[in-house]
């Protein structure tokens, strides 16, 4: 369910954002909502896990635009590469990725996550290859009984992130 673009597909105009290929938010948000009516028929045990790229603002001004656009399309195939086949991969904010990994918890995901990233490299100026030199931070939740995407959400985003950042 790792969503790329087809090239000339216009299917793919809809569902996957632009810059990164995954999904976009509302194409994310709806296979997220299907794959929660399926847990609690099956009461699978599902992670939710919200990625943000850290001090993208910094990245802007040191690399211009198309340096932080580079770094977010970094981030969004290796988002691609590490998560499994079967999980939901999406870009839902400016500079913030998340995934749904179905029928697993998340601790592993997010080291092999958090371990690419921190290994990682890009092209710079001049087709240069460079560490890809970005942060993030991850946000993990199991998805409860019952549980919509709103409440899910909610409670993977921004408090599980400040909950992240006080882990380090």
């Amino acid at each position: 369910m790792c969503a790329t673009p087809s090239s000339g597909s216009l299917g793919s105009i809809s569902v996957n954002d632009a810059l990164t290929g995954l999904l976009n938010p509302a194409a994310f948000r709806m296979m997220v909502e299907h794959e929660l009516l399926v847990a609690r028929r099956y009461q699978r045990v599902d992670t939710f896990l919200v990625i943000d790229v850290e001090n993208m603002r910094a990245i802007n001004a040191v690399f211009g635009n198309e340096g932080g656009d580079d770094t977010l399309r970094a981030v969004g195939q290796l988002l691609h590469r590490t998560a499994r086949e079967s999980d939901i991969v999406g870009r839902i904010g400016d500079d913030e990725f998340a995934v749904f990994a179905l029928d697993c918890t998340g601790d592993a995901l997010a080291k092999r996550i958090s371990t690419a990233v921190s290994r990682a490299t890009t092209r710079g100026p001049g087709g240069i290859q460079r560490p890809l030199a970005v942060r993030v931070r991850i946000g993990i939740t199991e998805v409860q009984p019952g549980e919509d995407f709103d409440e899910l959400i909610t409670r993977a985003g921004p408090g599980a992130l400040i909950r992240a950042k006080e882990r380090r």
